[in-house]
């Protein structure tokens, strides 16, 4: 007997789905709703559905960018699942929970196995062949395995494998983590212990590991690279009048000032979005300077540091 014939056969797949975040149980979703018999399996390296918003990276503080029902799926309404009022800030154990519950709904849970990471995948005829590693619940043991599939799905989102920035930190006998493990290591970020901490980074998980470290009272130092992107666009969660931003930002007059790739919208398109009409284009451009300036006055200028993290503006 060949030793190619004491290997294990690979798992079989219908469809094969990396990623248990919100696109992938969304996709897994749709895949069923058409097919219910069909032969799905999703595979990720956590513990639990979710991606970013799964049980191992929520930590105390931490809040969706977005409130209801911006950040909810059409098929299981938010608000109603947890009583929340329409424009409410999300908490991230509410939102791990929601997605929890959306996986149960549709079936998807028991369709996921946890604890598996891809190492690589390659096309094998008309199947993908995918080389996987699978660590153990109750031990550090890991085993490799292989599965094929006919449709594959990457659902893993734009920066699923965390990156440490290359600097020498060999003589630092502080604590060094990635924001990914800040819930891990949350416990150590906010211990009596520690009364500095240095974020680098100048996106969102930047932002967020500055003011959880800030809210335990921390003296934060933020260091953004001058060449860099910059921190995102800062925009108060709540305005003067205590109306929620997002509310204002998505209603319907911030669309009609929008384009779309979706479709032509009628006569306002023509007029204002097209470029063709002089006083629609004047209209267009005043519209949103002026926004851009009152968001750039109240959120940059009121502060030195401030005005360090104003983005560059397209002349």
């Amino acid at each position: 007997m060949s030793q190619a014939s004491l290997l294990p056969s690979p798992e079989r797949c219908n469809v094969i789905i990396i990623g248990a975040g919100i696109y992938g149980l969304v996709a897994a979703k749709t895949y069923l709703q058409i097919n219910p018999d069909i032969n799905l399996t999703i595979l990720d390296a956590d513990t639990s559905v979710g991606g970013v918003w799964s049980a191992s990276r929520v930590y105390a503080g931490l809040v969706t960018d977005l409130p209801s029902p911006a950040f909810e799926l059409s098929d299981l309404q938010m608000s109603e699942e947890f009583g929340m009022s329409k424009w409410a800030d999300i908490r991230g154990d509410v939102m791990h929970e929601y997605l929890e519950r959306y996986a149960k709904k549709f079936d998807i849970i028991r369709r996921v196995q946890f604890r598996t990471e891809v190492l690589n995948v390659e096309r094998s005829g008309n199947e993908w062949e995918l080389f996987t590693k699978v660590a153990a619940e109750e031990s550090d043991t890991v085993r490799e395995k292989t599965m094929t599939c006919d449709k594959l799905l990457v659902a893993t989102g734009l920066n699923s494998r965390p990156k440490m920035p290359d600097i020498d930190i060999s003589a630092f006998n502080g604590i060094a983590i990635h924001s990914k493990d800040l819930h891990k290591r949350y416990a150590d970020i906010t211990s009596e212990s520690i009364h500095s901490v240095v974020v680098v980074g100048g996106n969102k998980s930047a932002i967020e590991a500055a003011s959880a470290c800030a809210r335990a009272g921390k003296t934060v130092h933020w260091v953004i690279r001058e060449d860099g992107a910059g921190a995102g666009m800062l925009m108060n969660a709540k305005l003067a009048s205590g109306k929620s931003a997002p509310e204002i930002s998505l209603c319907r007059v911030f669309e009609y000032q929008s384009p779309t790739l979706y479709g032509y919208r009628g006569w306002w398109d023509r007029f204002c979005l097209s470029g063709k009409n002089k006083l629609g284009t004047i209209i267009f451009n005043g519209f949103w300077k002026k926004l851009t300036a009152q968001g750039l006055g109240d959120r940059y200028k009121k502060s030195e540091n401030g005005r360090l993290l104003e983005p560059t503006v397209p002349k």
